[in-house]
Formats: structure tokens, C-alpha cells, sequence
């Protein structure tokens, strides 16, 4: 797995190869023998991570993607990086819209060889939530409408659209849509509501 060359913190970068792994752990068949060998394995690194710190994962600072998309054309954003579970989709900012790119696998998969429609509705709130975080706006999803429109197809490039669309004092509303090839699987709009932090 290529890890990403922007945003990187030694835990992210760990996230990112624990990924590989229980990606590569799904997709093979082992022998009694040879799952014990890694089991070993992976307790030798249990061991040597030692015990556990804290009780949350890491977060990124609250303004730390409204840093980087003021860094103009080349900012990239890559939210879930201390979450080796979660899909990583890498994000870039155009004017008014955030654009992710993501390849599905088969831990995204729902129907036969399709993405699973809740992939596809964690991935809108993340991009609309990245939009409105790069805003510099403090807001939880309060309403998240889908529309499923056409299959998402496994092991494929997925496009990922958000654009802040409509604001009404503390309400943010966000059009979104996942994309393959240029149709659209899922189109979305999501309601937004600033916070008091």
C-alpha cells in the first residue's frame, strides 16, 4: 500500500501499513502452520507497540484542513489518516468544492462485486464535512439524504464531490455525489448545523 507523502505523522503512516496488512490478511488463504507464523508475528508487534496511551485515536487540529486548503493548488487532505479501518480517500480543493479520490476493495463491498450504500453515505458526510471544516466552520451532520442511483463497481476509481450549496444562519446545506467514470451512483445533499465548541 502507498502511503500518502502529505499530512504524514508517524501514527498515520502505521494506520496506513496496519491497513495493508488486514487488507492482505482478507485476501489470502493460510495454512494452519503459516497463520500460526503470523500470528506470532503480529503479537511480536503487539509487544513492541506497547500499551496503549491514550483512549482515543489522534485527531488532526479542528482548523488544520482550513490550513491546507489555503495552500492553494496543490493541498491535499487525507481525513481519516489515524483510522486504519476507515476508508482513506485523498482530497483536494478546487474554489468552491472539495474533489476525493478513493479506490473501493473488497472491504467496501456490499451486493456482489459493488460498494456497499454504507460506504457510500460514510464517504459523503466525510467530503461534506471536509468541505465544511475547510471553511473554517464548526458544524455536526444533522440530515443526510441519499440517492442511489447506479451500482458502484469494486476495485474501481471512485470520484467523490462536495460544494457548500445553501447557508441560513446556522444551517449549512452541502450537494455532494460519488461518481464512476463519469456516472453518478449517489447523489446526496446533507444539513449542516454550527456548534458551540
Amino acid at each position: 500500500m502507498t502511503l500518502p507523502t502529505v499530512n504524514t505523522h508517524p501514527n498515520s503512516e502505521l494506520m496506513w501499513a496496519a491497513r495493508g496488512v488486514l487488507e492482505r490478511a482478507a485476501l489470502v488463504d493460510l495454512t494452519a502452520e503459516r497463520s500460526a507464523e503470523v500470528m506470532a508475528a503480529l503479537a511480536a508487534v503487539h509487544d513492541l507497540l506497547g500499551e496503549p496511551e491514550r483512549e482515543r485515536l489522534l485527531r488532526r487540529p479542528f482548523d488544520a484542513v482550513q490550513k491546507e486548503r489555503e495552500r492553494g493548488a496543490d493541498a491535499r487532505w487525507f481525513p481519516t489518516g489515524f483510522n486504519p479501518v476507515y476508508p482513506q480517500p485523498e482530497m483536494r480543493f478546487e474554489d468552491d468544492r472539495v474533489i476525493a479520490n478513493w479506490r473501493s476493495s473488497a472491504f467496501d463491498e456490499g451486493p456482489p462485486n459493488s460498494v456497499h450504500g454504507g460506504i457510500s453515505a460514510f464517504l459523503i458526510d466525510v467530503v461534506a464535512g471536509v468541505m465544511i471544516q475547510a471553511l473554517g466552520i464548526r458544524a455536526v451532520t444533522a440530515q443526510l439524504d441519499l440517492k442511489y442511483r447506479h451500482r458502484l463497481p469494486l476495485d474501481a476509481e471512485i470520484e467523490i464531490v462536495a460544494r457548500l450549496a445553501e447557508v441560513d444562519g446556522r444551517k449549512h446545506w452541502v450537494d455532494a455525489e460519488i461518481t464512476h467514470n463519469g456516472v453518478k451512483g449517489v447523489t446526496a445533499r446533507g444539513l449542516f448545523i454550527t456548534i458551540d465548541v
